[in-house]
């Protein structure tokens, strides 16, 4: 199974669930900039303890895996699940939509976008991924989200209508010493 074909299963999965859920995090920067390798999909979603059932269904040993237990606690906590494809190593990081705000308004901004062949799926919106990654490394991530699409004033756009420049050396610096303030530092 490769990276797009567990992508085009999970968006199919949970559109016939009826979980509503957007992609995020690299899988988004790279639909939007420029090609760069990632370690998993991040994919945020409304999910809720009724949804468990189908989704352990939908994703059974041995070709997929999703622990019971943690989808459980995902829900309860709006924490995050994996799926797993054992035989390739390909993860997908389902984030459980979390209830504040600035949440509630990212995923109601999500687009809908061709994504794969002959399917559309959700995207977080590109403002909102560099919001997003910028909001994680306050948090404690690791500086490696930071490289990432950065929005330009250009007129040049990649094909979908968004103006994007892609530079994989960008890194944002966190907040300063007095931990007020972000500053761009190459």
């Amino acid at each position: 199974m490769t990276e797009a074909d567990l992508l085009r299963y999970v968006v199919e999965a949970f559109e016939a669930l009826g979980i509503d859920y957007m992609i995020s995090g690299s899988q988004a920067s790279i639909y939007y900039g420029e090609p760069r390798f990632t370690q998993d999909i991040d994919i945020v979603a409304d999910l809720d303890v009724a949804h468990v059932p189908g989704l352990l269904a939908r994703f059974p040993l041995p070709e997929l895996y999703v622990a019971e237990d943690a989808a459980r606690e995902a829900v309860a906590t709006r924490g995050q699940l994996n799926i797993i494809h054992p035989e390739s190593g390909l993860r997908i990081d389902v984030i459980v939509r979390r209830d504040t705000p600035y949440d509630r308004v990212e995923f109601g901004r999500r687009q809908r976008l061709p994504a794969l062949e002959g399917r559309d799926a959700y995207f977080a919106r590109p403002e909102d991924v560099i919001l997003y990654k910028m909001i994680y490394y306050c948090e404690g991530a690791s500086e490696r989200q930071f490289r990432a699409p950065t929005l330009t004033s250009s007129t040049s756009t990649n094909g979908r209508g968004v103006s994007i420049s892609a530079t994989s050396g960008t890194r944002y610096a966190g907040a300063s010493a007095s931990g007020d303030t972000m500053s761009d530092a190459h």
